[in-house]
């Protein structure tokens, strides 16, 4: 990894930044000459170029597959990538890659570090999987909505870098209608619950700032803070003095 810091570092037009954790590049800011005719070639060619800080080389077992590409503005366009290792998805794996014409100016992912091995064959199977996820969320002879998916599960990826500890596992996630619909992450050998959340909400509270004229800048990638009373509006509308702001 140290290797792909320096090489980074001599190649960015910039001083770069690099969050690290769990061994794996978190955040990345820099300024990186990339080559491609798309958006998704030049991510993939940067990613080939400083794999090492991501956890990626020939022998790691991982793979970044496509999730989708977005073109922000005719010069700006972010690229977002999902990880599987060892032929499994990572739950909550992702990298996005932020791009300006033919330059990467950030990266920003929570990705497995690929420390261990995983076999592919669980102990429980998709149906023991099932009746395990309904007795957790106690919701006996609640259907399914889709079938399960063998995974790799690991808070550490999943909550966005907050669980201090890594402790990836092979398991099942279990989509559930309990009424309201439903993820359940079991562990694939013990059934021991990992983690579960609704995938629907029927209603939720909006609360609409003002940035005080600023705006996100390329040099910090980052929205003006204040403390300032800033209410706009909320899940009702705008105030009316806003009415018509751009």
């Amino acid at each position: 990894m140290q290797e792909a810091y320096d090489a980074l570092g001599r190649a960015s037009e910039q001083p770069i930044q690099v969050q690290v954790q769990h061994g794996i590049a978190r955040f990345v800011t820099a300024d990186i000459p990339t080559e491609g005719s798309n958006p998704t070639e030049r991510a993939r060619h940067y990613l080939d170029t400083f794999g090492a800080l991501y956890g990626l080389h020939a022998s790691s077992g991982v793979e970044l597959i496509l999730r989708r590409t977005t073109k922000i503005s005719e010069e700006e366009a972010t690229v977002v990538f999902a990880q599987r290792y060892q032929n499994l998805p990572v739950f909550g794996g992702e990298l996005l890659v932020s791009l300006q014409q033919d330059r990467v100016y950030s990266t920003i992912g929570s990705l497995l570090k690929p420390d261990r091995f995983f076999s592919n064959t669980p102990t429980l199977s998709s149906k023991d999987a099932i009746a395990r996820a309904q007795a957790a969320v106690r919701a006996p002879g609640a259907k399914t909505f889709a079938d399960p998916i063998l995974e790799i599960f690991d808070a550490a990826v999943s909550d966005g870098g907050m669980t201090s500890s890594s402790n990836a596992r092979l398991a099942w996630r279990v989509f559930l209608e309990t009424p309201a619909r439903r993820e359940v992450h079991l562990d694939a050998h013990d059934g021991s619950l990992l983690s579960t959340f609704a995938t629907e909400q029927e209603d939720y509270d909006l609360d609409l700032q003002t940035a005080n004229g600023n705006e996100a800048t390329i040099a910090n990638l980052c929205y003006y803070l204040t403390s300032d009373d800033d209410a706009i509006g909320d899940e009702d509308g705008l105030e009316r003095g806003y009415h018509g702001d751009r």
